[in-house]
């Protein structure tokens, strides 16, 4: 289910009554900085590391004097971070777009019979798309609401006004954000990407929005004009895919031609980037498919048909590869999966248009030109992105996310320190480790990093490796340990008191304020803390199949006794007909009518005495409670809901996807489920090695952890005294456990 529960018809202005980012005390800081860093790196270094702390939080001292500056610019500022973390985090990073900063999300393979079909599904995406813009555009769309650790918060929805709006230009030394907005004089139109050509494609005119079968019959015209080998030009499109300096340095020559100039405006200036790719042949597994959608197969392939400069751009591949790729530095991750759940359910409980009247309204889509040949030794060719990257889309089987939460675990926290395991195996070391975590709870929050190679999951680790003496009791508390450590600092970051923000905002107001560079910001700790090698976050799929869609009925059934539910935010918004007394009282936030959760305490609570007391049994109650005092809403469109909940297990299957932020670094992007675990790791060293260790690693959690329970069992369960398992007094376990854990190695 997605992880962010939604309220209907919210203003998104109300973002501003949100708090603001706060500022973590100047010593606490500091003093999570050294925990974060000591077990990183070798003793002399981290002597000298916390003698140059010391002195820079010093009373009086660099420290002090940076944090009261930083106080003031939080009360003059809306973020007091936020333009620093933009431009540290991507305008300023020169490395390509594709790969190391794109993320993608890979929609389900489609079957189309004939190119035909392809461009009816593209113009019915399209159509979708519309709509969400029209819901942003409009303030209509739904408000998040945080979901998992602090749940139940507002969160900040600045960000999806730049989802169709932004566009990354390349410079020099930083790139620039522009933001376009649509006018009279300049009809709103979308850029489509087909053979490596662009074209313009307007889709307001006359003040009126195209209709589906006038965007098929533009698509239409587009792949007729892309495949006139005589108009053909050269694939400019992958100058978007090199090194950002690289790209602005070609595009100050491009822009000297006044028609490269207009293209260029053209492009900028775009609600979204639609890429009709051409097939592969390659075989379309998950792993193809998300290759596919982050740099587009290289040169021989669709890589020149792409715009990676663009905030939004969807992929509809004639062999059914389908996807949407988005440019990081406008939103999260979030916000391209939350756009993607409702095309994807807008596409599927709406039918394509089969036929139709073209309306003929509108401007015909015309070419966006260049002049300048693009050299095949140009650095533009992605081909070092494509050679370099090592992807494995992989699905663990054999438990998932229901058998974490009965160890009273977080499924996050267990996979992150499950991680930090399989890197320590694979590399004998711990590194510094990203994942990403929303700071949306503020206004203009966008992220924070939690820091998950934590001193308790490397002691964790080392009692699964080389500590082998330990026994299973200790190893357990050291997993437990390290899952709570992961957790605080979850917490803390998701409530902006995490370091690394902080940490940038002193070195930022230094340099603002143009002082020397404080040596704590110079200092090898610092910048070896800030290479990313492994870098995680978790994103968000549906049921794949009907066994698991029917599972998670039969789970709610046996709860609830409500049968065909797939999901549900919590048990006090089960919409009802309001009764006529008391109407408002039964009214929630979301402007239902519904059950107050303590009335229908009270209320359960007296038909179970009465129905008991009449010797009816529970079966009985469950029934009359739900049909008889609590009166269904009905949907005004029962069979589209109906459609969308047969289809749920295939139309949701969608994963994200993204490769590593450094050169030799690790991407891991992952999704517990009830009964397995999905998994993509993206990596510039060896992803099958990694796997393997993860998969071991994860098995050997679990064994620990059933271990544990065996033990624990067998304490509490009166046996004859022929069956009680003698005790060895050196480990504290049972002898038949201890042979268990021997035999198997592990």
């Amino acid at each position: 289910m997605p992880i962010l529960e939604r309220e209907t018809s919210r203003d998104q202005g109300e973002s501003k009554a949100l708090p603001k980012v706060p500022l973590p005390p100047l010593k606490q800081t500091l003093e999570m900085y050294l925990k974060c860093v000591q077990h990183l790196v070798g003793q002399e270094q981290f002597k000298k590391t916390k003698a140059i702390v010391e002195k820079f939080g010093a009373p009086g001292g660099t420290g002090e004097a940076l944090q009261k500056k930083l106080l003031e610019r939080r009360e003059s500022t809306t973020n007091w971070i936020y333009d620093y973390w933009l431009q540290d985090m991507y305008l300023t990073n020169r490395v390509a777009l594709p790969v190391n900063s794109n993320p993608a999300m890979v929609f389900p393979q489609q079957a189309f019979r004939d190119h035909k079909d392809a461009l009816r599904f593209a113009a019915h995406l399209i159509t979708g798309v519309l709509e969400y813009k029209s819901l942003i555009d409009t303030q209509a769309l739904a408000v998040d609401y945080a979901r998992g650790q602090l749940a139940g918060t507002p969160l900040c929805m600045q960000q999806y006004n730049r989802m169709f709006t932004y566009y990354r230009r390349p410079g020099h030394i930083t790139d620039t954000q522009i933001q376009s907005r649509a006018s009279a004089s300049e009809p709103e139109h979308i850029i489509v990407a087909c053979k490596n050509q662009f074209f313009v494609l307007d889709i307001i005119a006359n003040q009126k929005r195209l209709n589906e079968m006038d965007i098929l019959s533009q698509l239409e015209k587009i792949v007729s004009m892309s495949e006139k080998s005589e108009d053909r030009l050269p694939p400019f499109g992958l100058f978007t895919s090199d090194g950002r300096t690289e790209w602005a340095q070609a595009r100050d020559v491009l822009i000297k031609d006044p028609t490269n100039r207009e293209s260029l405006a053209l492009i900028e200036s775009c609600v979204c980037v639609v890429c009709l790719d051409e097939p592969t042949k390659l075989e379309p597994n998950d792993t193809n498919r998300a290759l596919l959608m982050l740099h587009g197969g290289g040169r021989e392939m669709n890589g020149g048909n792409r715009w990676y400069d663009k905030s939004m751009q969807f992929v509809v591949g004639m062999d059914g590869v389908c996807g949407v790729l988005c440019e990081h530095s406008p939103f999260e991750g979030i916000v391209m999966v939350q756009c993607s759940e409702y095309l994807l359910k807008y596409m599927y409980d709406k039918e394509p248009i089969q036929d139709g009247k073209v309306s003929q309204c509108y401007r015909s889509a015309s070419t966006a030109k260049a002049t300048l040949e693009v050299q095949s030794s140009n650095p533009g060719t992605p081909h070092g992105l494509v050679s370099n990257l090592d992807m494995d889309a992989y699905k663990f089987k054999f438990y998932g996310k229901e058998f974490i939460k009965k160890q009273r675990m977080s499924p996050d926290a267990y996979i992150q320190v499950a991680l930090q395991l399989a890197f320590y195996r694979c590399n004998g070391r711990l590194v510094s480790t990203y994942e990403s975590a929303s700071i949306r709870r503020f206004q203009e929050g966008r992220v924070d990093n939690i820091r998950s190679a934590t001193p308790e999951g490397l002691a964790f680790v080392k009692s699964m490796t080389d500590e082998r003496s330990l026994n299973d009791l200790e190893r357990m508390k050291r997993l437990r340990d390290a899952i709570k450590a992961q957790t605080d600092y979850t917490i803390a970051a998701i409530t902006g008191m995490a370091i690394d923000n902080h940490l940038l905002g002193l070195r930022e107001m230094a340099k603002e304020l143009k002082m020397e560079k404080p040596d704590i910001f110079s200092d090898e700790t610092y910048l070896t803390s800030n290479q990313f090698i492994l870098s995680s976050s978790q994103f968000i799929r549906f049921p794949l199949d009907n066994q698991q869609l029917h599972r998670i009925k039969a789970n709610f059934m046996a709860i609830a006794g409500m049968a065909g539910v797939v999901g549900a935010v919590d048990g006090t918004h089960i919409q009802i007909i309001a009764p006529s007394k008391d109407e408002d009282v039964f009214v929630n936030r979301k402007k239902v009518a519904y059950i107050p959760s303590t009335r229908r305490l009270l209320l359960m609570q007296l038909l179970t005495f009465l129905m008991l007391r009449s010797g009816l049994g529970l079966p009985m109650i469950r029934w009359l409670s739900l049909q008889d005092v609590l009166t269904p809403y009905l949907s005004p469109q029962p069979g589209a809901q109906l459609k969308y909940n047969m289809q749920v297990s295939t139309v949701m299957e969608m994963f994200c996807c993204y490769g590593p932020v450094v050169p030799n670094g690790y991407g891991a992007c992952y999704n517990p489920q009830a009964q397995s675990h999905h998994l993509l790791r993206s990596t510039e060293t060896c992803s099958a090695v990694f796997t393997k260790a993860l998969e071991e690693g994860l098995l050997e959690i679990r064994d620990l952890c059933n271990r544990i329970a065996a033990a624990a069992a067998a304490s509490t369960t009166p046996t004859a005294p022929t069956a009680t398992p003698t005790v060895s007094k050196a480990s504290g376990r049972s002898q038949a456990t201890g042979q268990v854990c021997k035999a198997s190695g592990k």
